[in-house]
């Protein structure tokens, strides 16, 4: 199962916030994140569907938590 989700930020100042903290140092085969301007959208490739909604579970609460602390700064 591939996803994919993109999110538009306010600013890309928000958006570049999201990014840095979410971004993997080491990403498994097939998790890609890009950013660009106010847009942020992040990728998985072919993982079985538990893994997916893992994934993109953690991986949206991070970029909630990110951009909360964005608007907070």
């Amino acid at each position: 199962m591939d996803a994919q989700v993109v999110l538009k930020f306010d600013s890309a100042r928000t958006a570049a916030a999201v990014a840095r903290s979410t971004a993997v140092d080491n990403p498994p085969a097939g998790v890609r994140q890009r950013q660009a301007g106010r847009i942020v959208r992040f990728e998985t490739g072919p993982l079985p569907p538990r893994s997916v909604r893992h994934t993109l579970d953690d991986w949206l609460r991070c970029a909630a938590a990110a951009a909360e602390a964005a608007r907070r700064a």
